[in-house]
């Protein structure tokens, strides 16, 4: 079972499209706020390779396709739920849509407007996430701090703080597929809705 899950694992990430792709959905509105605790996973990357030909640039070594970015009018409710005083972001949200050449379907990106990250370099980076990883994200929330970090809800969502490198991109959304393929947890359970790509 173990070596399945790998190749499952590693399929979906070297995957160029081929399979349908997966999104999740977006809370309804009488749903409770997930939890927001950062993942036990959030250190910083800092492992050196085990040869010196093994680098972990992933940046460098995966190619971003092209996109367009949209606004949208209206900020959806999983990030407003992190807009007030005290909260993630105490400023305001601003929404995007970003389509990507090799997937016909959009990403809600929500930034808050002090972020550290600009707008074309979060689509840059979200859009170097290999097509059969990213799929799974559903909101990409990307917030201002000091340091860089952090964490992916059940949902799918990713909450970015501070200017986060390709490595950790790569490491949020790999987070949410191997949680799902280790609780044994279908991929069409109410949570993830498949969607098409090119």
């Amino acid at each position: 079972m173990a070596s399945f899950t790998k190749l499952v694992f590693l399929s979906a990430l070297l995957s160029l499209g081929s399979a349908a792709p997966l999104r999740a959905l977006r809370r309804r509105q009488t749903e409770p706020a997930p939890e927001t605790s950062p993942s036990p996973w959030s250190v910083p990357l800092t492992i050196q390779a085990q040869h010196e030909s093994f680098g972990f640039d992933l940046g460098s070594s995966l190619n971003a396709p092209s996109y367009t970015v949209t606004p949208v009018s209206t900020i959806p409710s999983n990030c407003e739920t992190y807009n007030a005083l005290h909260s993630e972001c105490p400023t305001a949200f601003e929404a995007f849509d970003v389509t990507y050449g090799d997937c016909g379907d959009a990403w809600t990106v929500c930034r808050c407007n002090p972020a550290n990250m600009t707008m074309d370099t979060v689509a840059d980076r979200l859009g170097r996430v290999p097509v059969g990883l990213r799929r799974y994200v559903a909101t990409v929330v990307v917030l201002p701090d000091n340091t860089n970090h952090g964490y992916t809800l059940t949902t799918g969502d990713i909450h970015m703080f501070g200017d986060m490198a390709e490595n950790t991109w790569i490491h949020e959304v790999s987070l949410f597929f191997i949680s799902r393929m280790s609780l044994n947890m279908p991929l069409n359970n109410g949570i993830i809705v498949v969607f098409s790509c090119l």
